[in-house]
C-alpha cells in the first residue's frame, strides 16, 4: 500500500514539473533580434532587426503585470457606455470615455459616481473629444486633455468644473503627466509643423517653463498620424506612429536637463508599407505593426530591454483562462487597460468550458457569462497594473459578483 501511495505522490509530481514547464515563459527561447549601438552624441540606441523574428509565440500578459482587476460597471441608465471607449486609471478610481456618452467617473468596484463635462462650446466642454486624462487623488481632480483645444480643463470628482489651465497655443493630441510635486506640467504633443513644440513644461497657470521645438519630428498637418507617447517609466518618453510619412521613425526620450530628444529605439520597418507604433514599456520595447509580413497578420511584437531577444507575440490574458487580448487596448501611465462588452469575454469562456483557479467572485462571473444573456448588461473593464522590474511578482485580485 505505501509503495502505490509513493508511486502515485511521485506521479503527481512528475505531472506538475511536466505542466510548468509546458507553460510559456515570454521570450526566454526567443532569438536575439536587437543589438545596441551609440550615436555620435553619444545616445545608446537599440535597432531592432524584425527579419529576424520568424515565429509568433503565445506570451501570457501576466509576465507584465504587477496586478490585474476584473471590474463589472454597474447596469444603470447613467452609468452606461458607449463605443469608441478610451479608458483612464488611478489607484482608486476609473475614467471612461465615449464619443457618444461622454467622460464617466467609476471606483474601482465599478460604482457610477459622476459625469464629467460633455462635447460642446460651452466654457466647460470640448469641441472635438478627449485624448487624454489624469486623475489626481491626493487634490481629488479630474484633467482632461482634448483635442484641438487652447485649455486643459479640470474637474472635480464630483462633476464641478474648477479653474481650467491654459495652454500655450491651440493643441492637437497630446498626452500629460504631472511632476511628482504638482506644480508642472509635461506635455508631448504630435506637431504638425516644425516651429510647434514636440515637448514643453509649464506650470498650472499656463507659464511656460520651457519647451522643445519638433523641427524634424513634426507629422503632415492631419489627424493621420497616431502620437505614441505612453508615459509608461520615468523617462520622458515620446514618439509617433507615421501613416503616410517616408521616413525612418524613431522612439526617443526627452531630456529636460539638456531640452534635446535622445534616441533609444528604432527598428528596419518602414512607415509607408507597413504603419506601426513603438510603445514602450518598464522591462519591453513593444511594436503594434499593422502590415503583412511572410505568413500574414501579425499585431504585436515585443523585444526584452535586457537581453534584446525578441518575437512576434499572442497576448494571452492567462490569468483569466488564457484567453486572447480584446481589440480596443491601451497601454499608458503605467497601466493596461480596456473598456469591453461582457459577450466579448462571454465568447471566449463559452469556447473554454469549465475553467479553473479562478478566485471565488471571478469564477462566478464567468459561470454566469457562459450561462446568461448579457445584451443589456454594461461593460466591463480589465486593468492590469504595469511591472517596473521583473522580480514584482502578479497578484489577480478577487472581484465582487454576485448572480
Amino acid at each position: 500500500m505505501k509503495k502505490i501511495v509513493i508511486l502515485m505522490a511521485i506521479l503527481s509530481i512528475a505531472c506538475s514539473c511536466s505542466q510548468k514547464a509546458s507553460k510559456p515563459v515570454g521570450l526566454g527561447n526567443s532569438p536575439v533580434v536587437a543589438q545596441r549601438m551609440v550615436t555620435p552624441l553619444g545616445d545608446t540606441l537599440v535597432v531592432a532587426n524584425m527579419d529576424l523574428m520568424i515565429d509568433t509565440i503565445d506570451f501570457p500578459m501576466s509576465l507584465l503585470f504587477s496586478d490585474f482587476e476584473v471590474v463589472k460597471l454597474e447596469d444603470n441608465e447613467d452609468a452606461l457606455i458607449g463605443d469608441e471607449i478610451s479608458v483612464f486609471v488611478s489607484s482608486n478610481h476609473i475614467g471612461v470615455s465615449s464619443y457618444s456618452t461622454g467622460y464617466k467617473l467609476f471606483d474601482k468596484q465599478g460604482h457610477f459616481i459622476t459625469s464629467i463635462s460633455k462635447r460642446g462650446q460651452g466654457p466647460d466642454e470640448y469641441s472635438q473629444s478627449i485624448y487624454d486624462s489624469l486623475i489626481d487623488e491626493e487634490n481629488r481632480r479630474i484633467y482632461l486633455s482634448t483635442l484641438i483645444s487652447n485649455k486643459m480643463l479640470a474637474f472635480d470628482f464630483e462633476g464641478n468644473a474648477c479653474s481650467h489651465i491654459t495652454l500655450p497655443f491651440e493643441v492637437g493630441k497630446t498626452r500629460i503627466r504631472f511632476s511628482q510635486d504638482g506644480e508642472r506640467i509635461y506635455f508631448a504633443h504630435q506637431a504638425q509643423s516644425e516651429e510647434e513644440p514636440a515637448y514643453w513644461i509649464q506650470d498650472l497657470q499656463g507659464n511656460i517653463l520651457q519647451e522643445l521645438r519638433a523641427g524634424h519630428l513634426a507629422s503632415l498637418p492631419d489627424f493621420s498620424n497616431e502620437l505614441s507617447t505612453r508615459m509608461n517609466n520615468p523617462q520622458l518618453d515620446y514618439a509617433v506612429g507615421y501613416f503616410y510619412d517616408e521616413r525612418v521613425d524613431t522612439l526617443y526620450h526627452y531630456s529636460e536637463e539638456a531640452n534635446r530628444m535622445m534616441p533609444v529605439f528604432t527598428t528596419n520597418l518602414d512607415c509607408i508599407s507597413s504603419f506601426h507604433e513603438y510603445i514602450e514599456l518598464p522591462d519591453y520595447y513593444c511594436i503594434f505593426v499593422n502590415g503583412y509580413f511572410g505568413e500574414g497578420w501579425r499585431g504585436y511584437a515585443l523585444i526584452d530591454k535586457h537581453t534584446l531577444k525578441g518575437s512576434y507575440v499572442r497576448f494571452k490574458l492567462d490569468m483569466l483562462g488564457d484567453i486572447d487580448i480584446p481589440r480596443g487596448n491601451m497601454i499608458d501611465h503605467g497601466y493596461y487597460k480596456t473598456c469591453i462588452h461582457p459577450y466579448v469575454l462571454q465568447e471566449q469562456w463559452m469556447k473554454k468550458g469549465e475553467i479553473s483557479g479562478l478566485p471565488d467572485g471571478i469564477a462566478r462571473f464567468v459561470k454566469y457569462l457562459q450561462t446568461h444573456d448579457v445584451e443589456e448588461m454594461n461593460n466591463v473593464v480589465l486593468i492590469g497594473k504595469l511591472k517596473q522590474s521583473h522580480d514584482e511578482e502578479f497578484v489577480l485580485h478577487d472581484m465582487n459578483f454576485n448572480d
